[in-house]
């Protein structure tokens, strides 16, 4: 019988931190980010850090929301 090797997490997210950290970021760095960690979570989906990966992809996608968000608030009242 095969004994199952119990893998835990590697990568902790300090919310905060992170939160403050896409703020700064560029554009082409949250896609880039998105991205990548999709491609970790495709090619191995139940690996240790899952968490970790899908908080960096939601902080990101939160981030270039707002962003598009204050970006229509903008140009709408510039008309």
């Amino acid at each position: 019988m095969a004994q199952e090797t119990k893998m835990f997490a590697t990568k902790f997210m300090d919310h905060a931190a992170y939160a403050k950290k896409v703020k700064k970021m560029t554009y082409s760095e949250l896609h880039f980010t998105i991205k990548d960690c999709r491609e970790v979570l495709k090619a191995w989906p139940d690996q240790p850090n899952y968490s970790y990966y899908a908080d960096e992809i939601c902080y990101c996608a939160d981030e270039l929301r707002r962003r598009q968000k204050n970006y229509e608030l903008l140009t709408n009242h510039l008309r």
